[in-house]
């Protein structure tokens, strides 16, 4: 990059890509890490003879996975290309 940005205009079709490609993979994947985590940690619990805590202990777990889960989505996005343009950080002008 030569130090010269084009800037396209929002519309609502980039912004319904954007939003499109952030929703599914933070569901799939957060929805995975989530479940993994907290079917983990609801087995323990109820290992630990706390079987009436497993389905809350687990929610709560997976409910906490799927924020750094979240992160690393909007970080793939950041990086994503698609066939019209791609998301470019530029530092602002003071």
């Amino acid at each position: 990059m030569d130090g010269s940005v084009t800037k396209l205009e929002v519309t609502w079709g980039r912004a319904l890509t954007v939003w499109w490609s952030l929703a599914w993979r933070s569901i799939v994947l957060g929805g995975l890490a989530g479940a993994i985590a907290g079917a983990f940690i609801g087995m323990i619990a109820g290992l630990l003879g706390q079987v009436e805590k497993a389905q809350t202990w687990g929610s709560y777990v997976g409910q906490i996975v799927s924020i750094p889960v979240s992160m690393i989505v909007v970080k793939i996005i950041l990086k994503k290309k698609w066939k019209k343009f791609s998301i470019v950080l530029v530092p602002k002008e003071d």
